[in-house]
């Protein structure tokens, strides 16, 4: 059992980068998994599968009924933690393991399969929940860090026309203030000020705090087209070079929303561990949300990359990023205004 353990973890880091191009850049065929756990584990697995790329059906077995399946038809066979099973499961398992059928636990599934995880694993593994930043090494940081600061030089070097464009304009329209400034929530709880070209209407918080969302009607015209670009974040490159805020990493939130979502779901603040992002893991793969269940499946993604960071998934969070620019996706509604 200990080999298969030392296995299964061995291909889970072999796998993991290679899985991630797979489901990112290519059509993945419809697959078939069969679920050994309760029925909570179940539904939780379709729930968290239910906006994935790739189409995954779910069939709830258990070790009475999993010697009369063909397991060679299916992807593999899903299971809860080892440590939740009977010796006789485990033999069980161990066995069909030995056959050359994938088997592979709920939290290594979510993070090769959907390139998330979920909040409500790391509560049921201690273990994890202590050690996601056990993979972050001090050459990768460093790197990082100096890839943020020349970076964020150089686009605020080409980017200058455009921002100068963008601030005569926003005048123009309604000769109201030309930035935005706000209150965010950085690393290890660190209250910073973020610098926006404004996109919204003087006064548009006047009735209070709330979530930005499609069609907003707070939004200026010239905004529409700052935030479609993303050129109503350029000056946040500020934040970057100061050391508050890095090229990617979980969108900084503010204190007002944090308090709110904290209460609602589990772990919320696990996203400050590491220094927030100008774009992120969450904003490439679920560009939009305005409610706490969006909250809750961006935490996810953000989990995911706080446990899987490098220099590689960075690369690939700024190659999506550029692409969603191109596309005049934009901004994110339901993130921040």
């Amino acid at each position: 059992m200990q080999l298969f353990l030392n296995f299964s973890i061995i291909t889970f880091f072999i796998q993991l980068p290679f899985r991630i191009l797979i489901l990112n850049f290519f059509n993945s065929k419809k697959s078939k998994w069969f679920v050994l756990s309760d029925k909570v584990l179940f539904n939780d697995l379709k729930k968290w599968s239910k906006n994935n790329l790739k189409k995954i059906s779910f069939y709830l077995i258990d070790s009475e009924n999993i010697k009369n399946l063909d397991l060679q038809k299916t992807e593999g066979l899903v299971i809860n933690e080892l440590s939740s099973f009977k010796k006789n499961d485990l033999n069980l398992i161990n066995q069909i393991s030995e056959k050359g059928i994938e088997v592979i636990d709920s939290v290594n599934w979510c993070e090769i399969n959907m390139q998330k995880l979920p909040s409500k694993l790391l509560i049921n593994n201690q273990y994890l929940d202590k050690n996601l930043l056990s993979k972050h090494n001090g050459v990768e940081l460093r790197i990082k860090r100096i890839g943020d600061i020349s970076l964020a030089l150089l686009i605020s070097i080409l980017s200058l026309p455009f921002v100068l464009l963008a601030l005569i304009l926003i005048k123009l329209e309604d000769n109201g203030p030309l930035f935005y400034q706000q209150e965010r929530v950085g690393k290890d709880g660190k209250i910073f000020k973020i610098t926006k070209l404004r996109t919204m209407k003087p006064n548009s918080e006047s009735n209070g705090a709330e979530w930005s969302k499609k069609g907003d009607h707070r939004v200026t015209r010239i905004g529409q087209i700052l935030r479609k670009t993303r050129i109503d974040e350029i000056p946040q490159l500020i934040s970057i070079i100061s050391g508050d805020m890095s090229l990617i990493g979980p969108r900084p939130e503010r204190l007002f929303f944090i308090k709110i979502l904290e209460k609602e779901i589990p772990l919320f603040s696990k996203r400050t561990l590491i220094r927030p992002g100008l774009s992120g893991w969450a904003q490439v793969n679920y560009p939009y949300g305005a409610s706490v269940e969006d909250s809750e499946i961006k935490l996810s993604y953000d989990l995911f990359y706080i446990r899987h960071f490098s220099i590689f998934l960075d690369f690939l969070i700024l190659f999506k990023t550029i692409k969603l620019v191109f596309n005049l996706k934009g901004s994110n509604p339901g993130e921040e205004i």
